[in-house]
Parts: structure tokens; C-alpha cells; sequence
């Protein structure tokens, strides 16, 4: 190829006026002003304008960050295409200084697998929130949270260690929810190709794994003044302590949630600031949508329900909440990963959806009402090792129902589902409690009803 004196090819364009330093935008609603340079000491008052800032530059080679001051709201305008090169990145970072403590405590013994134990809480208190060390060789290092008893916390991930240690005994914490608002509203969609805020923020080579995003929010409550929720179009976005107060709906994008590598990314003065693996984000309320969308991470749907559908799904960690349904269509599923999954909320698969818990880390059921997973019109529901434990307490329900033409294996494992006595797997055509499973075949006690779906089990 012919080059030019830039080193690029002739006829290639290189991009108008990219940021090669990098910058920090403040927004201040109550003080700051946009006619000011954006600077901490003259902040700009609106999200917009800081926008408009980044949008003077063609593609990011270095880290751009908007750090917002105080609660705000900051209202979210329609924010378009960004491009960012493998040394560049976009983030829009909450103040942590407008955070809400929840809880204060300190470890009454070492961190062991998910569960920190600790001082008397109210019980869960602190589900969905995030826990921040604030002593200790891992002070600064935050996670999402599970669940709490009266003397333990569980979190999402176990990621727990670092060169300098793991969290110990009399290391003190902080439950913690991000306290500085984004503000969206129905007018501030872009109506096409579908409605979104966020659209067409991508990397330098779009389409590829998203191992560590370059576009961000942190440490921020996305709220809404009407029925519109957060919507991306085409986005390779991270979310990193975000609550998502009314819903996510997301279209043909790459989701990464809380896994975060980049010691730069918000500009946390610590040396375990790369230690916010497992803090992703929550959706506390309101409809969600994902379609034709890859997503990983820790995230926690408590109280919503929605579906996803064409998806690419690697649930690292997180909660289903009671009244959710995971609807899984014509999606390839892996739950797990080393990380904490429960779920008190039903698992519907259909359309051709798979559901496959992943080979690692915990996958607990804990429904009182309703059947774990039920699979239909040619779902498919997997099982291996470990198998999940748990199950439901109704007695009506099943662990899996295969009712409607689902299909269920358990692959070179036993059913591992305990609930009702007598019902520790209660599949629709298994009805003996951990059924006696074929090596290669279908369990005892099957019903000679085809339209009630398949059992099978050991399939190497």
C-alpha cells in the first residue's frame, strides 16, 4: 500500500481532531454554569454540555470523564455515535460524596467463598446494594450484594483477593447506593432505528469481546419523570454501581457489568481500584428488554420482569428476585462463572431457548411460589456440574417442568433440588424424589404422555 508523510494509506482519512490527553470534565448542577471551561474549579451545570464537549472530539485515544457533582438530577440527553481507540475510554462517573450509607459494620471473621460474616443486621438490608471495604488489604474493593442474614452478607462475586491479601477479620464496611441521579424523559429518545439514548457507542473495532469496555457509567441512579427507561442501540457499554430505577431496554449492543480491569477507568486513587469486579448494576423496577444482545457480568433483577431474546448471556453473578420472570428465547444462556447466582424468581425457556447453568460457582434456587424452571415449545434446559441446589416450596410447582414440549437434561449429575418433601425433583415426568436417572435414557416414573416433554439424564 502507498503512504502518505501521516503513515497512513492514501485516500484513508484520519479522524478530525481526536482527544490524545486525558480529560475530566466536572458538572455541577448547583453551582456550575455552561458558559464555564468545565474545570473543577468552573464547572459546566448540565450532562448536555458536557456532551457537546465530547463531541468535538472525532474518537477518543485517551480517557475522557464527566464526573458529576453531588445528587443532581442531571438530565440525560440523546447521546449518540462514540467512538473510542484502544487507549481511549468515556465514562460518566457519580459523586461519591452524594453516595447513601445504608449500613456500617466490620468483619467478625475472614471472607470465605461468597459470604462475609459480620456484626447483627437487620436481614437484608443490604440485598441489591453494594458493599464497600473501607479498612484493610482490600479497602476501596466493592461488590454487589445477594442477600444478608442477621450476621452474614453474600455477595455476587469472590473475588476477594489481591496481592496485598484477602479481606479479613476486623476489616470494617460500608453498604452503599450510588446517590447521584440520571435524569432521562420520553423526549429525550432518538426515535430510529429504535428508540435509545445511548446509540452507536463502540470501541475501535466494533463487534469484537468486550473483555473491558471503553464507554462507562459509574456509580449512578438512572431515574426517569415518566414511563422511559434506560435505552442503548448498537452500545458497547459497561455499568459499574449503577441502579437502574425503571427498567433497561437495550438492542443489538455488548453489556459488561462490573467486570472491570482499566486502574484509570473512574479515577480512584487506590491500588485496588481494578477491584470493582462484581459491583455491576440493578435493576430495581420497571420493564427490560434485551435483543440480539451479548451480555456478562454481575447484575441483579429484583422486582421486574422482562425477557431476553436472540442473547448472548454470561450471568457472572447476581440476584433474580421474587415476581421475576427470566424469559430465555432462541438464546444460547450461561449462568455461572464462579460467582454467586440466586434465583427466588422462575426461569421460563421457549422458542428454542437454552438454559445452561455454567460449570462453576454457585447456582441457588429459592422460590416459595412457582416452578424453578419451566421450558416449552423446544426450550431446552441444561444441568451439570455443579448441579443447583435449592428448588420451590410450593407444592404445586415443579424444580423443572417440562410441560408443553420442553426438554431437560442433567448431564453426568444427579438432580441436586430440594424443596417440598418428597418433591426434590419434581419434574413433570419424574415422580419419585431424586429419581433414580438412566445412564443413557429416561428417568423412572416417566409418564407415557408425549405432550408432557423429556427427561433426560447422564448424557456424557
Amino acid at each position: 500500500m502507498q503512504l502518505g508523510s501521516s503513515g497512513l494509506g492514501v485516500g484513508t482519512q484520519a479522524p478530525v481532531n481526536p482527544l490524545l490527553i486525558d480529560l475530566v470534565l466536572y458538572v455541577d448542577s448547583a453551582t456550575g454554569s455552561d458558559s464555564n471551561p468545565g474545570t473543577q474549579a468552573l464547572p459546566f451545570a448540565t450532562l448536555a454540555r458536557a456532551w457537546s464537549e465530547r463531541q468535538s472530539y472525532s474518537e477518543l485515544r485517551a480517557p475522557l470523564r464527566v464526573q458529576l457533582i453531588g445528587a443532581g438530577p442531571y438530565d440525560m440527553p440523546a447521546m449518540g455515535a462514540s467512538v473510542c481507540s484502544e487507549d481511549g475510554s468515556f465514562t460518566i462517573c457519580g459523586d461519591s460524596a452524594a453516595e447513601t450509607i445504608i449500613a456500617t459494620g466490620t468483619a467478625t471473621g475472614d471472607f470465605a467463598a461468597n459470604v462475609l460474616p459480620t456484626s447483627a443486621l437487620a436481614v437484608n438490608i443490604a440485598r441489591d446494594e453494594f458493599l464497600r471495604m473501607t479498612s484493610g488489604n482490600c479497602v476501596d474493593a466493592v461488590f454487589q450484594v445477594n442477600e444478608n442474614a442477621a450476621n452474614s452478607i453474600t455477595v455476587s462475586n469472590v473475588r476477594a483477593r489481591t496481592t496485598n491479601g484477602a479481606i479479613a477479620n476486623g476489616d470494617t464496611w460500608q453498604v452503599i447506593r450510588p446517590g447521584t441521579q440520571l435524569r432521562i424523559t420520553l423526549s429525550s429518545l432518538v426515535t430510529a432505528p429504535v428508540p435509545h439514548v445511548i446509540g452507536s457507542w463502540i470501541g475501535a473495532t466494533s463487534g469484537s469481546s468486550l473483555p473491558n469496555p471503553l464507554h462507562w457509567l459509574y456509580n449512578v441512579r438512572v431515574i426517569t419523570t415518566d414511563a422511559s427507561a434506560l435505552r442503548a442501540f448498537g452500545a458497547q457499554l459497561g455499568l459499574a454501581m449503577v441502579r437502574l430505577e425503571n427498567g433497561a431496554l437495550f438492542f443489538n449492543s455488548q453489556i459488561v457489568c462490573g467486570v472491570v480491569n482499566r486502574s484509570t477507568q473512574f479515577g480512584i486513587a487506590s491500588v485496588n481500584r481494578d477491584l470493582l469486579f462484581g459491583a455491576g448494576a440493578v435493576v430495581s423496577a420497571g420493564l427490560w428488554f434485551f435483543q440480539s444482545c451479548a451480555i456478562s457480568g454481575v447484575f441483579t433483577y429484583a422486582g421486574s420482569s422482562g425477557s431476553f431474546s436472540d442473547c448472548v448471556i454470561i450471568w457472572g453473578g447476581g440476584r433474580a428476585a421474587a415476581g421475576t420472570t427470566l424469559q430465555l428465547r432462541t438464546a444460547l444462556n450461561t449462568i455461572g462463572g464462579g460467582q454467586d447466582i440466586l434465583i427466588n424468581a422462575t426461569i421460563t425457556v421457549s422458542a428454542g431457548g437454552l438454559f445452561r447453568p455454567g460449570a462453576t460457582g454457585t447456582v441457588r434456587f429459592a422460590l416459595t411460589a412457582g416452578s424453578c424452571v419451566r421450558v416449552t415449545l423446544d426450550g431446552c434446559a441444561v444441568f451439570g456440574s455443579p448441579s443447583p441446589t435449592g428448588g420451590t416450596t410450593d407444592a404445586a410447582a415443579y424444580a423443572v417442568d417440562v410441560r408443553g414440549g420442553g426438554k431437560c437434561f442433567f448431564q453426568n449429575v444427579l438432580p441436586n433440588f430440594a424443596g417440598v418433601a418428597g418433591n426434590d425433583l419434581r419434574t413433570t415426568n419424574v415422580t419419585a424424589a431424586n429419581a433414580v436417572l438412566a445412564a443413557n435414557g429416561t428417568p423412572a416414573g416417566n409418564a407415557a404422555d408425549a405432550l408432557l416433554g423429556e427427561v433426560l439424564a447422564r448424557v456424557a
